[in-house]
């Protein structure tokens, strides 16, 4: 090839360089993800091809035998809610970084109790119902509530109805949300479980009525706080099964195309799931956990409130409204509650790197998985490497940063253990799925 034609192409890849737009500034990384859903992404045409064979999925180890887990992640609830009711499950912080609410394993437990009896005999009447075992219905929370969320969905656990955790909708007729409409439409959603604070921001009519939004059905908005409860009375308990091959959740995908996709998730595959991460990642009781992901869906979801649930382990919830005015504050906490395990995604991570010139004793020792959940860019190279560099004089140790695979459909794809790093710095055994160690130029390439 001639020298003049390679020095062109270099200089045509410098002016689409060039092209691109400027990074934007740190407010515009925070958004909700419910913005995806109101343009198509376009492919970027200069992105890397696939190349090599295309890979095939092997079954990996056997779960460790462990006598004790629970048949069903209802069961896990009930254990601890009545084994121990004063353990802290989830903590929410407000936009200064102070905590806001501490949700018990005992209040977890009665308040899902009361939302169960509830949806199951308060909608409709005795002779008809409006919810029975078996149906859909829809939670809309805001992501800055993930206690109320978090009732909300193991209530509908223990009341065998179906959750469908989708986004506020923010307008009468927004484009993103007509799809969302159109997901439980062919859900055969008729009741929306919201909180009090979300109802009331919720757009209204002249006579105070919430409108029926553009391609949505018509929908029962039922507020699920405490005070606007019955007590269910003393002779009445949820019917707890063990896991099976009925429906626990509906988490939904934007594809392409900008449709809207649901996936169901069965009672067994939850559970398995939960077993799975436990063992992957090595959770035990009571651990710390830090997430600063979406807890209504993929890996916020499976770590920060199911397989937390099951090992009675203890989330700190940061919402991004902190993280837009503090993007520190994810480790903060970390240093605060001396957390094992940190749910983030290479963003955070990013942000992070820009604003700790101005933290002082940071000290990341107490880590021991950092997980880093990009989706549809799930080995976040560069951050990682850029992230160690600089924390790794704060305690951060190399083992511990393990990017995560994920997608609504498969679950948990692949995950870098973080006990599979032996003293060479390459991967030992049991390393199923992970990404290993390349001494150039990356420590987390996957290979």
């Amino acid at each position: 090839v001639p020298v003049s034609s390679r020095v062109s192409a270099k200089i045509q890849q410098l002016v689409n360089t060039l092209k691109r737009p400027k990074r934007p500034p740190l407010r515009e990384f925070f958004v909700d993800d419910f913005e995806e859903l109101l343009e198509v992404q376009q492919p970027d045409p200069n992105q890397p091809k696939p190349e090599g064979a295309q890979m095939l999925a092997m079954r990996g180890e056997q779960l460790g035998v462990v006598t004790n887990w629970p048949p069903s992640l209802e069961a896990a609830l009930q254990r601890w809610g009545t084994i121990s009711p004063k353990a802290p499950c989830l903590t929410t912080m407000d936009t200064n970084g102070k905590p806001l609410y501490i949700l018990t394993y005992g209040k977890l437990w009665t308040r899902s109790m009361k939302v169960a009896y509830n949806i199951l005999h308060k909608l409709g009447t005795k002779q008809e119902p409006m919810v029975r075992p078996g149906d859909r219905v829809a939670l809309v929370f805001p992501n800055n509530d993930p206690a109320a969320s978090m009732v909300a969905f193991y209530g509908c656990l223990l009341a065998e109805v179906v959750p469908v955790p989708i986004e506020v909708p923010l307008t009468r007729k927004d484009a993103g949300s007509q799809q969302i409409g159109f997901l439980l439409g062919s859900c055969g959603v008729t009741v929306a479980l919201t909180s009090d604070a979300c109802h009331k921001g919720l757009p209204k009519s002249p006579t105070g009525e919430i409108p029926q939004f553009k391609g949505w059905p018509k929908l029962l908005w039922f507020v699920t706080e405490s005070k606007h409860l019955s007590k269910p009375p003393r002779d009445w308990f949820p019917h707890i099964k063990d896991a099976n091959n009925d429906t626990a959740y509906i988490e939904y995908k934007t594809c392409k195309d900008g449709s809207v996709l649901g996936v169901t998730v069965t009672r067994i595959a939850l559970l398995t799931h939960c077993q799975a991460l436990t063992q992957a990642c090595g959770y035990t009781e009571a651990e710390t956990i830090v997430n600063v992901l979406d807890f209504k869906k993929d890996v916020g979801l499976w770590h920060g409130i199911l397989t937390s649930v099951m090992n009675m382990m203890h989330v700190i919830s940061i919402p991004y409204s902190l993280m837009k005015v503090n993007p520190l504050s994810w480790i903060q906490k970390v240093c605060q509650y001396k957390a094992k395990v940190a749910c983030v995604k290479s963003r955070d991570m990013h942000w992070a790197l820009v604003a700790h010139r101005d933290q002082r004793d940071i000290n990341l020792s107490s880590l021991r998985m950092l997980i880093v959940a990009d989706g549809a860019n799930p080995w976040s190279i560069s951050s990682c490497d850029a992230f160690l560099n600089v924390f790794q004089s704060k305690g951060l140790r190399q083992e511990v940063i393990c990017p995560c695979a994920s997608s609504p459909e498969a679950l948990t794809v692949a995950i870098r253990r973080y006990c599979c790093v032996n003293a060479s710095g390459q991967p030992g055994e049991g390393s199923h799925s992970a990404a290993n160690r390349d001494p150039e130029p990356s420590q987390f390439i996957l290979v």
